[in-house]
Parts: C-alpha cells; structure tokens; sequence
C-alpha cells in the first residue's frame, strides 16, 4: 500500500450519536480530543443508530458514508459497527488503511440467544480479518481477539485514560452511599445486584445508579421493577454528562460494579481516580486493570458473595477505609488521557505508513 496517496487527516466513525453516554463512547470522544490538542487532523463521521444490530436500510446508509471517506486515507471505525460490517470493511481495507476499534468482542455481550452469539463471531471474525491494525482497550481483549483469528502483532492496548480528580469526600450521612455508574443492559448486572441487595441485613445504605435506561427498554423496566419495593433507597437518574456526574463520585462512599464482562471498566477507574473503594466482579478484563487490582472482587452473577461483600463493606468502615486506601495507592499509576491519545497517534503514522 505504500503507492498509495495518503490523506493528511485522520478520519474516525462512530457507530450512532457520537455523544452517547456509555464508557464506550466516552472512550472515543476523549481519544479524539486529545488527537486534536496533540495536533492531530481529526475528521468525525457518525453512521445511524441501530447498531450493532442494523436494519438493511442503516447498513446502507454505513456503506455510504464509508464510501465518501478519501482513498489512502487512515481510518478507524469503533468496534461496535465494525464488527457488523464485513463486506464493507473488506472493500474499505483496498483503498484505505484501516483501523478497528475493539472495546469487547460483541458476541461477548450478556443476554444475547446462541444463534446470534455464533452470526456476531461469525461477522466480526471476518471484518477483523481486513483490518491493517486493531486497537483494544485492555491486554485481556487483546488475548481474547485470538480466538477470532487477530494476530498479537497486529493488536495495540491503548487503556483508557482518566485525569487526577480530588479525593471523594463521601456522603458524610448515616447510611452508606452506593454508586452504580453503567447502562441499564443485561451485560452490567443491575438484577444480580438488586437480589443481591434484598439478602442484606442491613438497611443503612441508599444506592444512585447513573446510567441510560433506554439502550434496552425491555431490561430496564424489569430492572426498575426489581428496585420498586426499596422505595426512595433506590434511585435512577438516567444517563449524565461528566460534569453532573462528578458530584456522585466526590459524594459516594463506594462504588459497585455487579457487571458480568467488562472490556476493562471506565467506571472502576474514574471511582479510583477519586479514592472510593470499590466492589465488582470477575468478569471480563477487571482483574487485570490497575483499579480492578486494587478492587473487592466476586464472581460475576453470584448473588450470595455480592451480598456478603455488601454487607461486610456497608456495616465496617474499616473495611471501607482499607480499599479507600488501595484506591489511593493505585490512583498515582492510572493512565492519563494525553498518554492514551500519544499511543493511538503511533499508532495511525503506523499504519499511514505501511
């Protein structure tokens, strides 16, 4: 490809609204600022809604849209389409230098029947097959894409950033504030959570759960309806930009992720960037990331040790204050954003080059 003309500015595609409010997109959004303060000629291409799950007529409006980006040009489209899109990454991969962005496999997603778990392998296995590099968000997924045929040379761990933020000053009220910062989908655990919560003795807790409950209305009612008999002790206040956000993490006492995969866990990491102590699961990437490290840990979907480990955090505050600390610790060894938008960078001059 090296006779190929290149075009001077990187172009990235998102799958949908590029504001959405998911760790995903909060991934892509702070990649692309930090490009552009670090130089970089960033052009932005958003396809419809719908994926990864598109009706015939979203996949056509893809194909369009990837069809106007420049031949030579360095391209990177986010996983959460790509995957979705073999035919098309094919025909994208012969006049362009292609670049996949992985946060998790999408036959990893919770709640999915085996036929489509099998049709998502299937399609992304192939798309990933044309791709001239992929970027992952942690080195658990980037030994997972082996299974799908991705060479680890091929592959480039880019962890998502976080900025240095003041220490949480927590909620300073007799029951103990709990903080849940994820979609309301299958994949992140909020029924374990809710029948887990229905086991603990104690009654000196309150939980906020930030979080859109649209993504899948279906679960989100069931989810809704699960925390009705807790009354005002439960509350959802939707999806949130960073700055209306912030306040639950300064005020919280400890942050739970009942999810059961995560990619690597954005939420873990702002939680430890503000010092809270922080309860989750197994699942996926967590136990190989710094705040995961530095985490009470259960099994995913086990209700009775999310319901002992509930109980232990709510009722001691030594044992509070003892993960508050390795929090603490870990917080100085998270990654910042200009680092993580430095690797990608390296990452688009390689692949301009080849």
């Amino acid at each position: 490809m090296t006779d190929m003309p290149v075009d001077p500015d990187f172009h990235f595609v998102f799958p949908g609204n590029p504001e959405t409010r998911t760790g995903g997109y909060a991934y892509d959004r702070e990649i692309l600022s930090s490009l552009r303060e670090l130089g970089e000629r960033v052009q932005v291409h958003a396809l419809p809604d719908g994926f990864p799950m598109p009706a015939p007529e979203v996949a056509a409006k893809a194909e369009e849209v990837l069809s106007g980006i420049p031949d030579g040009a360095v391209i990177a489209v986010d996983g959460l389409a790509f995957g979705v899109l073999p035919a098309e990454a094919a025909a994208l991969a012969r006049r362009a230098r292609v670049i996949a962005l992985v946060h998790h496999p999408l036959a990893d997603e919770a709640g999915l029947s085996e036929a489509a778990r099998d049709r998502l392998f299937a399609s992304e296995k192939e798309a990933l097959s044309h791709a001239h590099r992929v970027v992952v968000t942690s080195g658990y997924t980037a030994e997972r894409l082996r299974d799908f045929g991705v060479e680890r040379d091929r592959v480039a761990v880019i962890e998502p950033g976080t900025e240095r933020q003041d220490l949480a000053q927590g909620s300073g009220g007799p029951a103990v504030s709990l903080l849940v910062v994820a979609t309301v989908t299958p994949r992140k655990g909020f029924l374990t959570l809710m029948e887990a919560l229905r086991a603990v003795p104690s009654v000196n807790w309150r939980l906020d759960c930030v979080g859109d409950t649209r993504l899948t209305p279906d679960h989100a009612a069931e989810v809704l309806a699960a925390a009705r008999p807790f009354g005002a002790r439960v509350r959802f206040h939707g999806a949130l930009p960073a700055d209306a956000l912030a306040p639950f993490y300064r005020t919280a006492d400890m942050l739970v992720s009942p999810s059961y995969y995560e990619g690597y866990g954005m939420a873990l990491a702002e939680a430890t960037a503000h010092g809270l102590p922080v309860l989750a699961t197994t699942g996926g990437a967590v136990p190989y990331t710094t705040a995961g490290q530095a985490a009470m840990l259960v099994p995913p979907a086990d209700v009775g040790a999310l319901a002992d480990a509930l109980e232990t955090l709510i009722s001691d505050p030594m044992a509070r204050r003892a993960l508050a600390d390795k929090s603490r610790v870990a917080r100085d060894t998270l990654p910042a954003w200009r680092d993580a938008a430095r690797a990608f960078a390296g990452v688009i001059s390689a692949v301009a080059a080849l």
